[in-house]
């Protein structure tokens, strides 16, 4: 005697009234999600500008691929704790910000001769702890946005 599951017909899925379910999901192009991902649509359009304008970027789709290589080769993250806590994920020349609630604040190149992150926080009286991402994390952040 066999011991499974019956071959019983099953209730239909419930759908949403009036919206049509696609068969396949859409995908967003990268400047879509990191639009999605920015704390705003107002912020995300004026960040973009000004990276142009800095000639640190040549579109906001050039500007997402920066971004997203640096989250995918992220081994650290810096931690501000201060009256609007803040992270820092740094790779080699990009750093990406990122609020409490995971939304992208800014990017930006890291360059030397500028104060880094550690130093602008501390000024602001922050407290600035750093830490190794473990190797889950470094996985899973390879994983997510590591297509560049």
């Amino acid at each position: 005697m066999t011991v499974g599951v019956r071959n019983e017909p099953q209730p239909p899925r419930p759908q949403i009234v009036g919206v049509p379910l696609s068969p396949q999901p859409t995908a967003l192009t990268d400047e879509a999600r990191l639009r999605q991902l920015w704390t705003n649509d107002t912020s995300f359009d004026q960040h973009v500008k000004r990276r142009i304008a800095y000639g640190h970027a040549t579109s906001a789709a050039h500007l997402a691929e920066l971004s997203f290589a640096a989250l995918a080769r992220a081994q650290s993250a810096q931690v501000a704790l201060g009256e609007y806590p803040v992270t820092a994920v740094e790779s080699p020349g990009w750093a990406t910000l990122l609020t409490q609630d995971g939304r992208i604040k800014t990017a930006y190149p890291i360059e030397p001769d500028r104060p880094s992150f550690t130093d602008n926080q501390r000024r602001l009286g922050c407290t600035v702890n750093e830490s190794a991402l473990t190797e889950r994390s470094v996985q899973d952040l390879a994983r997510v946005f590591g297509t560049h």
